[in-house]
Parts: C-alpha cells; sequence; structure tokens
C-alpha cells in the first residue's frame, strides 16, 4: 500500500507534532535560578525544591494515616488491601521506564507535571469508584504511573541544577533539610487527615485533589529545568528512547559494582516496608490500639502518625553529626539497616507471640515503629548522597528509575506475600501483623552483605565530605 493511502503515514506526523506542541508547553523557560553569583542561585534553587517538597508532601500526607482504613471501611480484607498495595508497586515498576524516557528527553519538569495530573485523575477516581480489590487496585496501578513520572525526576532536577551552579557542598546534607521539610509537613498532613477521617474517611482524598491544583501550578511557574539540555521526544522515537533507556540503566547501573549492590540492597527493605508502612494502621489502630483504649478510635491514626513523623525529622536531624563520627556511608547504611530490622523484630513478636491481648503491646509495637522511622531518617539521605555521587548528570534519572523499580520489585512481592501470610495467621486466630513483621525483620537483614560490597566497591566515593563534582 501507498503511503498516500496509509492512514497512519498521516496520523503518525500530526500525533507527533501535537506531542512535540505539549512537550513545549511542559518544558517552559530557561535558568530563571540565575542571581548573579553561584550560592545565591542555589539558595533559590533549594528554596524552590523545599517548597516542591512540601506542597507534594501535603498533598500525599493528607491520606497517608487513614488510606488502610478506607480500604478496610470499603469493605476490603487483610490480603486484598496489601493486593491492592502490590498493584501500586507493581505499577511503579511497570511505568519506571517509560517514565524515565520523559524525565531524560522532554525534561524532569515536564514529568513533575504529569505526575500532578496522573495523581489528581487517581485521587478523583478512588474517591468516587473504589469499592472492591479490582477498582482499589486499578486507581492503584494508576498512582503507580502517576509516582513514576515523579520518581527520580525531582532529585535528579535538583542535583543537575546545583551542579550547573557549581555546588561543591554534602547533597546528603541537602536531601536531610529536605527529609526534615518531608517529615514536617507530613506531621502536619497526616494529623489534619486522621482528623478529618474521624469525621469521614473520605473528607481527606477531597483535600488531597485540592491541594494538587497549587502544586501543579508552582511546579508549572517556578521549576525549569536547568543544567540539563532536553531533547524532543515522539511517538517515532518513544520506543527507541525506551530501549536506549534500559540499556543505560543496565549499563550504568546494574553493570556498576558499587551501584549494582545499593541497589540490591534496597531489594529487602523494600519487601518489608511498603507492607508495614500500610499495616501499622489496622495493627496499631484496631489490633493493638482496640485492646489498649477499649475501642478503635480512627484520630488515633493521625497522633501515630505525627509521633512517626517526629522520629524520622530527629533521624534526618542527626545525619551532619553521625557523617562527622562515622566517615563512610556504607556503615551508617549497615547500622541504620539492622537497628531497623531488630525494632521491627521487637514490635512484631513481642505483641504477637509473648505479650498477645495486653494492653502493653501498643506501646511495644510504636516504640518498635518509631524506632525504625527515626533510623529511616537517618538512612534515606545518606543512601541518597552516595547513590547520586556515583551516577553522571545526563543519565540520573535514568539510574535513578531503574533503582526505583528495583526497589519496588521487593515491594511488590514483600506486599502480596507477607499480606498472604498475615490473613492466613488472621483466619487462624493468630495476631497476623505481628507475624508478618517478625518474618519482615529477618528479610531487612539479607540486605547488609550487599552494602557491604556496595561500600566496597564505591571507593573513595564512599566517604562524607568529599567534594562533589
Amino acid at each position: 500500500m501507498s503511503d498516500e493511502h496509509c492512514p497512519s503515514s498521516h496520523t503518525q506526523p500530526l500525533l507527533g507534532l501535537n506531542l512535540l506542541r505539549t512537550q513545549s508547553w511542559l518544558a517552559g523557560g530557561r535558568d530563571p535560578y540565575d542571581a548573579g553569583d553561584d550560592e545565591a542561585s542555589q539558595r533559590r534553587i533549594t528554596r524552590v525544591y523545599y517548597t516542591m517538597t512540601a506542597l507534594n508532601t501535603l498533598a500525599m500526607g493528607t491520606i497517608i494515616s487513614i488510606n488502610t482504613l478506607f480500604m478496610i471501611d470499603r469493605g476490603l480484607n487483610t490480603f486484598e488491601w496489601n493486593a491492592a498495595n502490590a498493584a501500586y508497586s507493581a505499577g511503579m515498576v511497570i511505568f519506571e521506564i517509560p517514565t524515565g524516557v520523559v524525565a531524560d528527553t522532554v525534561g524532569r519538569r515536564a514529568s513533575y507535571l504529569l505526575s500532578i495530573v496522573v495523581l489528581f485523575l487517581g485521587t478523583v477516581g478512588t474517591l468516587l469508584f473504589a469499592h472492591d480489590l479490582f477498582t482499589f487496585a486499578l486507581f492503584n496501578l494508576m498512582f503507580g504511573l502517576g509516582y513514576t513520572f515523579a520518581s527520580g525526576a525531582l532529585e535528579a532536577w535538583v542535583v543537575d541544577a546545583l551542579r550547573h551552579h557549581d555546588f561543591e557542598g554534602e547533597l546528603s546534607s541537602v536531601f536531610a533539610t529536605n527529609g526534615i521539610v518531608t517529615a514536617v509537613t507530613m506531621l502536619v498532613a497526616t494529623t489534619v487527615g486522621a482528623l478529618l477521617g474521624s469525621w469521614h474517611l473520605e473528607i481527606p482524598y477531597v483535600l488531597r485533589a485540592v491541594v494538587l491544583i497549587p502544586l501543579g501550578l508552582f511546579v508549572y511557574l517556578r521549576m525549569f529545568d536547568d543544567g540539563y539540555t532536553t531533547r524532543p521526544l515522539t511517538l517515532r522515537n518513544a520506543w527507541p528512547e525506551m530501549k536506549r533507556t534500559a540499556a543505560n540503566g543496565v549499563r550504568l547501573g546494574l553493570k556498576n559494582p558499587a551501584i549494582r549492590m545499593l541497589m540490591l540492597g534496597a531489594v529487602f527493605p523494600g519487601a518489608f516496608f511498603l507492607f508495614g508502612w500500610y499495616s501499622w494502621q489496622p495493627y496499631l489502630v484496631q489490633d493493638l490500639g482496640s485492646v489498649a483504649f477499649g475501642s478503635e478510635l480512627v484520630w488515633l491514626a493521625g497522633v501515630i502518625s505525627a509521633v512517626l513523623m517526629v522520629g524520622t525529622t530527629l533521624g534526618n536531624g542527626l545525619v551532619g553529626r553521625i557523617s562527622q563520627m562515622i566517615r563512610r556511608p556504607s556503615h551508617v547504611l549497615m547500622a541504620t539497616t539492622a537497628a531497623s530490622a531488630m525494632a521491627i523484630l521487637v514490635g512484631g513478636a513481642l505483641p504477637a507471640f509473648v505479650m498477645p491481648d495486653s494492653p502493653g503491646g501498643f506501646g511495644v509495637a510504636l516504640a518498635s515503629f518509631w524506632t525504625t522511622m527515626l533510623v529511616f531518617g537517618v538512612s534515606t539521605p545518606v543512601r541518597q548522597g552516595l547513590l547520586n555521587d556515583l551516577i553522571e548528570a545526563d543519565e540520573r534519572a535514568t539510574v535513578l528509575s531503574i533503582d526505583s523499580l528495583i526497589s519496588n520489585l521487593g515491594s511488590t512481592v514483600g506486599v502480596l506475600a507477607l499480606g498472604a501470610y498475615a490473613q492466613q495467621v488472621t483466619d487462624a486466630g493468630g495476631l497476623g501483623i505481628g507475624y508478618a513483621w517478625t518474618v519482615g525483620a529477618v528479610v531487612i537483614v539479607l540486605a547488609i552483605p550487599f552494602l557491604w560490597a556496595a561500600g566496597r566497591n564505591a571507593g573513595d566515593k564512599d566517604t562524607f565530605g568529599r567534594a562533589n563534582g
């Protein structure tokens, strides 16, 4: 068939042109951060970074403390709400590379704006239509798509922009400050969300959708690709770009021994922490909280969230001091991994095996998970700093997306396996989530040999205080 009689020969350029027009709108202007000297420019960049983080956390945090309770309220059992959460992490695995192509071609700003649009639509859809496992899984898959547009994009943007303006400080300090912003905002958002949820569990979802609107406006007006050259993306070159991204992710990530070990080391904590975060709500509020306080209190979820965020904030604030005491980031990561595994073991095993039906089980589990969030506040910026030191700028978003993909593979398997195990124990009359936490603690420990190997292969980059180039 000749080209003039082939519909695709006309629609392909037209679709490509429309895609390019969309990209030009998303890509925005150039370098508004130039303040005359690099230090002032760096301050502008970090202010934008922290503001975007605060608005994003405010939007996300409104449902964090009640989303599992929301699914239970709509009829899902332990395995079903874990399966729905597994759809979210599976979505992040499926869409990581395609959305990573957007961040590495059209730009980090375009990718982040698309994330906001998809998350807004997913939030409204969940509120209006999710009433069973299938619909919750469908919209959680959509959330996975939304978060993959953002995963790595914001982190890559701030690193590239700072280095474009000759930033020579510790990246871990920037990420630690951002962690404090996240934790403080999350403290407020989760508390407010739980209080609103005690009136009606749908209200926090409405608030989340509302907050996403000013976030989108701020990103459109204040986030610009700086220190990174965007490239056009058309329907014709999208598939080759995805293949190139996957190949580069393997070449720059999995074939680099230090990065490979650091990524593989994230699989085992990832196998527990998504389950752990979503399961503390029914575990502490329903299973243990009802024993300790005589009834199920939805507002208690907000108080617990606030307490957990205080732990994360303290952990972020300790990064600078710890980096002066322990010179190697990999050693910090091994220590925090061991500490979190021990805390989760105590929080699961004692209430489940030693003190079932005891009011004291609530305090033990809460203290244990608080300790876990404290060390998580230390480990996250340290790991971000080490990983970014090992990556070149032009492939940063790609490698960070591959890192997120591998971690989410662990999360998907972990949520399904631990959720099924918890349901089985619950059906047999036991404290299912406590049993699953005990198993999860053992899984977390498996990360330590990989972290040791990552530090060994990183050479002098596994050192605090080294100038970032």
